[in-house]
């Protein structure tokens, strides 16, 4: 059975930024050769609705990576597509991965 989460990227305060990232941590049995999977989630955040999740979802890139498995942890990355137009705020992403 695959382990899976739910965490948060943000963007930051309003206008936002390009980039965002967040270090999920508890993931246990990640090992250094374990494959995350990523994605923007449609769950509400204090900044953005489900409907917002899911009109922004083509705008936004999420990967997983980093993996350390002594901590038992990773990074999951969302990057605008468009530099030209930031996000702003906090965006929920789903994740999963196999040991």
């Amino acid at each position: 059975m695959p382990t899976q989460g739910i965490s948060q990227v943000n963007f930051g305060a309003a206008p936002g930024g390009t980039i965002a990232a967040v270090t999920t941590v508890n993931a246990p049995g990640i090992q250094t050769g374990s494959i995350v999977e990523a994605w923007l989630y449609p769950q509400p955040t204090g900044d953005h609705t489900a409907d917002e999740h899911l009109t922004a979802a083509p705008n936004i890139n999420v990967i997983a990576g980093n993996v350390n498995a002594g901590a038992q942890t990773f990074q999951i990355f969302a990057q605008v597509y468009n530099q030209l137009l930031p996000e702003y705020g906090a965006y929920s992403v789903a994740w999963v991965f196999s040991p």
